[in-house]
């Protein structure tokens, strides 16, 4: 079966004030009941909308509690499987760099089994601006896991699926960081994996992997 992914994160390597990095993959065999999701939502939200307006683009940490209940809940109503690396790293400033965000990415694509299936869509925000960084992480990507596919590099706000992974990496890493359990309730159905593990643990494992 043709698989696609759809991935985002909450938190940032190099910032010493987010002991945790949360990563998010999004699988389904059927990806088009999710495009509609968020424009559902931001249509009830107009109807509704309140004196200040209503944002132009739904983001999880730009929205309030109820369109991100709202976007989670509808998710939740759909064929996927969510997968959730949270990855502690203490105040530890981490570059950004390719290797270093390869080895996270590489980790949630082996708990969603990426290797195994038949991936024909692999879409991930952003992460790098620059081409040559976009190339050696799907490099990396591809050798580690020896996979066929293209990653797909997308602004979450403009790609209506990366954006739901926006919100459930939101929820989760709340949830994660014991500020808001109520979110993560609504995909909690939905969710296969969800690891929590040491950023030097995990460095030294794909490290010694990449040198066999």
């Amino acid at each position: 079966m043709a698989e696609h992914i759809y991935i985002d994160e909450s938190g940032s390597l190099a910032d010493p004030r987010d002991t945790i990095v949360t990563l998010v993959a999004i699988k389904t065999s059927s990806p088009r009941p999710l495009r509609w999701i968020i424009k559902r939502v931001k249509r009830g939200v107009q109807r509704k909308k309140s004196k200040r307006g209503t944002p132009s683009e739904l983001k999880f940490y730009t929205t309030t509690d109820n369109i991100r209940a709202a976007v989670l809940e509808a998710l939740a109503q759909e064929a996927v499987d969510i997968f959730v690396l949270n990855v502690h790293k203490g105040s530890q400033m981490i570059p950004h760099t390719p290797v270093n965000y390869g080895i996270l990415l590489c980790e949630l694509l082996r708990m969603c089994g990426a290797e195994y299936e038949h991936i024909v869509e692999l879409s991930v925000d952003m992460p790098f601006n620059v081409l040559q960084q976009r190339m050696q992480l799907t490099a990396l990507v591809q050798d580690a896991l020896n996979l066929d596919v293209e990653l797909g590099y997308v602004d979450s706000i403009k790609n209506p699926y990366v954006q739901l992974a926006d919100f459930v990496a939101g929820a989760a890493r709340a949830k994660r960081m014991g500020r808001d359990l109520l979110l993560y309730q609504f995909i909690q159905p939905r969710i296969v994996g969800d690891q929590l593990v040491r950023w030097k643990t995990l460095r030294r494992e794909w490290m010694k992997d990449d040198q066999r």
